[in-house]
């Protein structure tokens, strides 16, 4: 974090400035995807610049400020889960997963990614932002376990929240997703929300293909299936990964 400062008729005005995604707060990533663009405004906003300040500061200023935040411009490789938990209408708590989707298991994960493909971001958050289990102990997942029912039943509320609030789970969910893709590019087809480049690259691979790619990892060991359900998302993709490297490596 570095620190700027103003001085305006004779006041100091001193702000903190976040040197990269990692330092960025969940209020100011909410800034980021309320503007979704690189403007003074944004600028002024994460900084929490009072207005008298903002007046004050001439082309020169506002240049050497907007410098500071350059980095903002580059999203590739954020790793950091911004909206960690949320409130339902009813004050239940629901709490997040972690960014690089190590407590997140395969079940978890193609449920989740199917939705998100169609745009179902309530359910999204329904599947990925559980409440905490009774018997916690800090060194488990702390969300209860993952239920397509239970999803179901929480999408309801979670369709409720603002608008804001499901835009932000929806961007930080790509913005890992695409740090995923970029480690086992050999697996992923990328696709960005509804832009996703061409209807051969969903036939490819879409998100509702997933189940189909780990039976066929599977082979004849189909009766573990289940098994891998509850392996972790890096776990299988890396299995995945290896057994694509190895194809590629004999020819197939």
């Amino acid at each position: 974090m570095k620190k700027i400062d103003f001085v305006v008729a004779d006041k100091r005005y001193e702000y903190n400035v976040p040197e990269n995604w990692n330092e960025v707060t969940e209020g100011q990533f909410r800034i980021y995807v309320e503007i979704n663009s690189f403007t003074l405004d944004l600028v002024r906003r994460v900084i929490g610049m009072d207005d008298v300040v903002a007046v004050s500061l001439t082309t020169a200023d506002w240049w050497m400020v907007c410098k500071e935040f350059e980095w903002m411009k580059v999203t590739d490789g954020i790793g950091k889960l911004y909206v960690d938990k949320v409130t339902m209408k009813d004050g239940t708590v629901c709490y997040g997963y972690n960014s690089d989707f190590s407590d997140v298991t395969w079940e978890e994960w193609m449920f989740a990614d199917t939705y998100a493909s169609r745009g179902r971001w309530d359910v999204v958050a329904a599947v990925l932002y559980r409440p905490q289990r009774a018997d916690w102990n800090r060194e488990t997942d702390r969300r209860i376990p993952f239920s397509k029912f239970g999803a179901s039943d929480r999408a309801g509320q979670m369709a409720e929240l603002d608008e804001l609030t499901l835009q932000s789970i929806k961007v930080n969910y790509l913005l890992l997703r695409k740090r995923m893709t970029d480690h086992y590019y050999h697996i992923f087809t990328d696709y960005n929300d509804e832009e996703t480049t061409t209807e051969a690259d969903k036939k490819k691979q879409g998100p509702t293909d997933w189940l189909t790619i780990i039976r066929n990892m599977m082979g004849d060991n189909f009766y573990e299936e289940q098994k891998y359900y509850q392996l972790s998302v890096p776990s299988v993709l890396f299995q995945l990964e290896s057994r694509v490297k190895e194809a590629h490596k004999n020819g197939k």
